[in-house]
């Protein structure tokens, strides 16, 4: 009984304590207001110096999480960096050591099949002897085929009284040749009208003088110097003409005036004294000492040699 009774005193006493602490807090609510912590305090109540002390630690805690942000994705970055690095450097080795590899087994392959060969060295075979048919020669052509084909060259080239010529000893030589003597005929009465033909007379100085030269190289040295003569009214001053002029009559035998023109050209043109010398159209002059003082030859009693080609 007297423990029971100890209990239901403890009891009391602690229950009692509770209300008694319950009623002191409504009474301190009353008399005073509660103490609230400096974040939960409103602007209204803070002082400027409060907030910028909240402000700076919230700006230096986000500056925080930032960096801390930035040296994870470094970290990151750098890590898969290497891991790339790492990744090709094994891709490289690895096709390495396959071409590596794969030349080692070629070169293996090309030692095996040489000596494949050297083993199975087979006789080369013979080339088959192949008769080839000998193409058909065609025969030589005949002396009218060939009289034929100078006579129709002159003709092409103008020369129309070498023409003529040619033509009628072909008709005289090869009348048997039937085909051939119609088609000479033909050229032949072509060649007549051509030469039948009276010449155009050229007007300046220099047609009349390369006509002069075509009638001196033909042998008609009287049309030549006609022609020449033409020339030099018309340009009076030219050497090369009094050159032309002075061989025609030298050819002509007229001695005297062959010189007097041949003197004038060598004053005019120093060169033609070389030309002199050499030239054919001179050859009756050669023995003359006035030739010989003009063209630089020593006056001998006796003919001085020939200039190559006019030796009969």
């Amino acid at each position: 009984m007297t423990k029971k009774t100890r209990s239901t005193k403890s009891k009391a006493k602690t229950t009692s304590k509770r209300k008694v602490s319950s009623s002191a807090r409504t009474l301190d609510k009353k008399k005073t207001k509660p103490v609230l912590s400096a974040a939960r305090v409103s602007s209204k109540t803070r002082t400027p110096s409060a907030v910028k002390k909240v402000k700076g630690k919230k700006a230096a805690a986000r500056k925080k999480t930032v960096k801390k942000k930035a040296v994870k994705k470094k970290a990151a970055r750098k890590g898969v960096r290497k891991k790339t690095i790492k990744k090709k450097a094994v891709k490289k080795k690895a096709v390495k050591k396959k071409t590596v590899k794969k030349k080692a087994a070629a070169k293996k392959a090309q030692r095996a099949r040489v000596k494949v060969k050297k083993k199975t060295t087979v006789a080369p075979r013979r080339p088959r002897k192949v008769e080839r048919k000998a193409a058909p020669v065609a025969p030589p052509p005949s002396p009218a085929m060939k009289a034929f084909e100078r006579a129709v060259n002159l003709f092409h080239r103008h020369k129309f009284e070498n023409a003529q010529r040619a033509f009628t000893q072909f008709i005289e030589r090869y009348p048997h040749e039937a085909e051939m003597v119609v088609r000479a005929r033909s050229y032949l009465a072509i060649c007549e009208q051509q030469l039948s033909r009276p010449p155009a007379t050229p007007r300046d100085a220099e047609a009349l003088y390369d006509r002069g030269i075509v009638e001196l190289n033909y042998g008609r040295l009287r049309e030549a110097i006609t022609y020449f003569q033409k020339a030099l009214k018309r340009e009076p001053e030219a050497p090369h003409i009094l050159y032309s002029l002075a061989a025609a009559h030298a050819r002509l035998g007229q001695i005297e005036r062959a010189l007097e023109e041949l003197k004038e050209a060598v004053k005019r043109r120093e060169v033609l004294r070389i030309h002199a010398r050499r030239d054919a159209d001179f050859v009756n002059l050669y023995t003359h000492p006035e030739f010989q003082q003009l063209v630089g030859w020593e006056v001998v009693e006796e003919s001085p040699p020939l200039p190559p080609g006019t030796e009969s």
